[in-house]
C-alpha cells in the first residue's frame, strides 16, 4: 500500500489529553508510512494557540481553519481545500465539531473517516446539547477508535455496530510530557512548605472530575495530618464553586489553585501523591503520565481507570463519590511510605510494557490500512 496520508482535524485551544496524544503520534508515524497533517481551528484575528505552537516547536506539519465569526460556514470550504491541496486519502476526527464538518463534507468528498471518541462532559445545557449531536454523527464514520472498554460498551449500547468500533488504549511517553528547561521548582514557586506532603489533582475544573469530592476528603484528611497541602492544576467552569468550598471548610491556606499549566512534568515530579476524584473518565493521561512518572495514583472505578489501575498493585481504586474511602486511603498512604514506592514502581513497569507510545502507533497505523481496504474494495 501507498503512503498513508491522514488530516486530523481537532477543535482545540489548548493542550490536553487528546492533543497530547496526537502530537506524541504524529511524531512518530512517518517511521511507519503515514504523513499526518494536524488541522486545528482559529477564531477571529486569532493566528495560532497554544496547541498549534506546541505542534510548530515539535516541528509537527499543522494548519489551522479561520472562523471569521462563530457560526461561519467557511470552514467547510477550507477543510475541503485542504484535502484537495494535500492529497488526503483518510480523514481522522476528535470532538463534535470537528465530526459535524465531516460529516457534512461525506456528501461531497469521497475519503475513509474515523472518529475517535474521548467521551462527554456534563457541565451546561449547551454542552449537553451539542454531546446529544455527537452521539447521532457517531453513526456516520467508517470506523470509531475509542480508547477503553467501558466507553466501547456505551457505543454498542447506542446500537453502534461492534464491528466498527476498535479500542486502543492512550499512551505516553516520558519525551511527549511538557517539560520546561529549565524545570519549574514548583515547591519553592508556590511556597509550600518543606515539611509538606504534596497531593495533587490534575484536570479541567468541571464537575465529571470530582474535585469537589477531593476537597471534601482532605478536610478531613488535614485534621489527623496537618502536615499536607494540595494543588487543584487545571481551569474550568467550577473554579469559583470549588474556592468557596475551600473557603467555608477553612481550608483554604493549604488548598492552591494553580490554574492551566503547560510544564506539567514538574508538577508530577514534586508531588507525592495524585488523586482521580473522577466521575467519569475514557482513559485518562493524568493516570498515565503519573503512573509512568512514578507518582502513585489513587483513582476512581469509573471508565478506563482500573483497565490501567490494579488496587493495590500499580495504585488505589476507590468507588466514585466515596468521601470517606477517599479520605481513609489518602491517610494510609501517607502514612506508608515504603507502600507508595512499591505502588510507584510497579506502575511505572506497568505503564512501560503495556502502554507503549510504539505500540499504539502500530495499531492506528493497521486501523488506516484496514479502513482503506475496506473503503476501496466498496468503491
Amino acid at each position: 500500500m501507498s503512503r498513508i496520508k491522514v488530516a486530523i482535524l481537532i477543535a482545540t485551544y489548548r493542550i490536553g489529553g487528546p492533543g497530547k496524544g496526537l502530537m506524541d503520534f504524529c511524531e512518530v508515524a512517518p517511521d511507519y508510512g503515514c504523513e499526518p497533517l494536524l488541522v486545528g481551528f482559529t477564531l477571529g484575528r486569532e493566528t495560532s494557540s497554544p496547541f498549534m505552537q506546541e505542534a510548530l516547536r515539535r516541528k509537527i506539519k499543522v494548519l489551522s481553519i479561520r472562523h471569521h465569526f462563530k457560526y461561519d460556514p467557511t470552514p467547510l470550504i477550507q477543510f475541503s481545500s485542504i484535502l484537495k491541496q494535500h492529497k488526503v486519502n483518510i480523514i481522522q476526527t476528535h470532538g463534535h465539531k470537528a465530526n459535524f464538518i465531516v460529516f457534512i463534507l461525506s456528501r461531497f468528498i469521497s475519503k475513509p473517516w474515523i472518529s475517535f471518541v474521548h467521551g462527554w462532559t456534563d457541565e451546561d445545557w449547551k454542552i449537553r446539547a451539542y454531546n446529544r449531536v455527537d452521539k447521532l454523527l457517531l453513526k456516520f464514520p467508517d470506523r470509531l477508535v475509542t480508547v477503553s472498554k467501558e466507553m466501547a460498551f456505551k457505543l454498542y449500547s447506542s446500537g453502534i455496530s461492534r464491528d466498527k468500533v476498535k479500542i486502543i488504549n492512550n499512551a505516553v511517553s516520558e519525551k511527549g510530557i511538557p517539560k520546561e528547561n529549565p524545570p519549574l521548582e514548583v515547591r519553592d514557586a508556590l511556597k509550600i512548605p518543606e515539611e509538606d506532603r504534596l497531593l495533587g489533582v490534575i484536570g479541567r475544573l468541571s464537575s465529571e472530575k470530582g474535585q469537589i469530592h477531593f476537597l471534601q476528603a482532605f478536610s478531613e484528611v488535614i485534621k489527623t495530618f496537618p502536615q499536607v497541602t494540595a494543588l487543584i492544576v487545571g481551569e474550568g467552569p467550577d473554579e469559583k464553586k470549588l474556592k468557596e468550598f475551600c473557603i467555608s471548610k477553612k481550608i483554604h491556606p493549604k488548598v492552591i489553585f494553580t490554574g492551566y499549566q503547560k510544564d506539567i512534568t514538574s508538577i508530577y515530579k514534586s508531588l507525592d501523591l495524585v488523586i482521580l476524584p473522577s466521575l467519569s473518565e475514557g482513559m485518562p493521561n493524568v493516570a498515565l503520565e503519573s503512573m509512568l512518572l512514578g507518582t502513585p495514583v489513587i483513582g476512581t472505578k469509573v471508565g478506563g481507570i482500573p483497565e490501567v489501575i490494579t488496587d493495590q498493585k500499580t495504585g488505589m481504586l476507590i468507588p466514585p463519590e466515596d468521601t470517606a474511602s477517599l479520605t481513609r486511603t489518602i491517610l494510609e498512604l501517607l502514612n506508608n511510605k515504603s507502600k507508595m514506592t512499591v505502588l510507584s514502581e510497579n506502575a511505572k513497569r506497568f505503564m512501560q510494557e503495556n502502554f507503549s507510545l510504539e505500540k499504539r502507533v502500530k495499531s492506528i497505523i493497521e486501523l488506516y490500512q484496514e479502513t482503506l481496504s475496506e473503503y476501496e474494495s466498496e468503491n
